[in-house]
């Protein structure tokens, strides 16, 4: 890992325990252990090294969700790989040092931060968010011209309610950290694939 993914990695832990106004330039480089001036180095400001935070969750589940959509494997397939990924998920945001306060899934204060801090950062947000329902919808879609799933499914509705769900998960999981939904996944998984099937 270098100096700069250091930086970032430092600042995200900083920025979800604390909130953005809490943290400052000479906090993020006393944890990283080098001396302010060096940040500049590598960040022009604390807003954009906070906005490379801020993308560093949407850039992982982007690419989730790209691989989401791939026409060579079989939407049950997909499905079951999406909802695996969920596990996956859960175990590395597990890993992050979280406030108490705050809770395990903090990141959802650090994007609410971000969308009243940085005026773009509303819309990057918004656009990885309709990325993702594109993604679902061409899955979708390629599943029906292939008979995978059932006639008569509307695929407006459909995408939605997965895109919802992904959300979703891991919203309730904040909310109610002891219903451990991470053992809820599959069960989740078989009922939409039950209900959607050819």
């Amino acid at each position: 890992m270098n100096t700069r993914e250091i930086i970032i990695e430092k600042a995200m832990v900083l920025f979800i325990q604390r909130g953005y106004d809490q943290v400052s330039l000479d906090v993020i480089a006393k944890e990283v252990g080098i001396k302010k001036p060096s940040l500049y180095y590598y960040f022009k400001s604390k807003e954009e090294i906070f906005t490379e935070v801020v993308l560093y969750f949407f850039k992982e589940g982007n690419a989730w969700m790209k691989s989401f959509y791939n026409p060579s494997v079989s939407f049950k397939e997909a499905l079951a790989e999406l909802f695996s990924g969920f596990k996956y998920a859960m175990a590395e945001i597990q890993k992050l040092p979280f406030d108490e306060e705050k809770g395990k899934y903090g990141y959802y204060f650090l994007l609410f931060d971000a969308m009243k801090q940085l005026p773009d950062m509303r819309r990057k947000i918004s656009d990885a968010y309709t990325d993702d329902i594109i993604q679902v919808k061409k899955a979708l879609n390629v599943a029906i011209s292939k008979g995978e799933i059932r006639d008569g499914i509307d695929i407006t509705a459909l995408t939605y309610m997965v895109t919802a769900i992904i959300e979703g998960i891991f919203f309730l999981d904040t909310m109610i950290p002891e219903e451990q939904f991470v053992d809820k996944i599959d069960m989740i998984y078989d009922f939409i694939w039950n209900a959607i099937k050819a």
